[in-house]
């Protein structure tokens, strides 16, 4: 079965699961690592996400998953982010920051 496939399967069978927990699926993203697949599960929701909220719909989506063996024909790695997650500060992008605030997470530390 192909990637395309196997995608829009799991976007059907998690849709239900993640609108359970309140949230919107956005995206469904299957890699193949190996022997194993990677399954990005992208979620976003009007109110906004916090940790909790995406570590509940991660418990629910792992336990559907778990159920879909045939689906994944094995081991899985199961990523579940936001959308936002991706998007820099709306402060920093509007200046709103302070003159010395850096990103950390932008760009790789230095050598010491």
């Amino acid at each position: 079965m192909s990637t395309n496939a196997i995608r829009g399967q799991l976007k059907d069978l998690l849709t239900p699961v993640v609108a359970a927990e309140g949230l919107d699926l956005e995206e469904v993203v299957v890699n193949r690592a190996g022997s194993r697949s990677v399954v990005r599960v992208v979620v976003d929701a009007d109110h906004g996400l916090d940790l909790d909220a995406v570590a509940e719909v991660s418990r629910a989506v792992s336990a559907v998953l778990d159920e879909a063996d045939d689906l994944l024909r094995g081991a899985y790695v199961l990523e579940v982010t936001s959308p936002v997650s991706t998007v820099p500060s709306p402060r920093r992008a509007t200046g709103d920051a302070p003159a010395d605030a850096r990103c950390t997470s932008c760009a790789p530390t230095p050598p010491t």
